[in-house]
């Protein structure tokens, strides 16, 4: 049924919110409590980087289309948080537009979140390396700043880490399809 599919989404959301390295301070229990928070326009996950912080990321389901109107509000009631709003179909593209730029709020399919990819064994470990990290990479392999091999920042990956365009990722294969190794990427727009 169509709360079921939602209540996986709201897992595999928290499942997100832990492997971008967030602490999840709040979410809806039972399913009765989800649905009542989506009716509410109340976020359905709270989660910070430290158990002591304020919440800095929230997460809203939309049952309909959302437009400007909506994003605008939850940004004047939440401020200085990153928003994350996940609905069937999407943002509109006057919002998409809008929002292209900010980095403080995400749009996502629920179709995107019926599972958790991460998990999957064929998808290798990402992670973001530090900038010192990136710089010995950078002198042990001989690679100038503009000769890293790419991802992009839509990447399905990308978006699901928050990876941001200039940050080095490793990608930590394990010997199925490809040689096993560690694997890096420069995230472009």
């Amino acid at each position: 049924t169509g709360r079921a599919i939602v209540s996986n989404c709201h897992e595999v959301v928290c499942q997100m919110m832990v492997d971008r390295g967030l602490t999840v301070l709040q979410r809806a229990g039972t399913e009765l409590e989800l649905m009542a928070a989506i009716d509410a326009g109340k976020p359905t996950v709270r989660a910070a980087s430290d158990p002591d912080d304020d919440p800095h990321t929230l997460v809203f389901f939309d049952a309909e289309r959302t437009g400007i109107g909506k994003v605008r509000s939850l940004r004047e009631r939440y401020g200085g948080c990153r928003i994350l709003i996940v609905n069937v179909d999407g943002p509109t593209a006057f919002t998409k537009r809008d929002v292209a730029k900010d980095f403080d709020v995400e749009f996502w399919f629920i179709s995107e979140l019926l599972f958790n990819r991460t998990r999957h064994e064929l998808v290798p470990r990402h992670r973001r390396l530090s900038t010192e990290e990136a710089a010995r990479v950078a002198r042990q392999r001989c690679i100038l700043d503009h000769q890293w091999p790419m991802m992009l920042a839509s990447d399905m990956q990308a978006r699901w880490m928050l990876f941001r365009p200039g940050d080095i990722v490793e990608m930590a294969r394990r010997g199925l399809a490809h040689e096993s190794g560690l694997y890096y990427r420069k995230v472009v727009a």
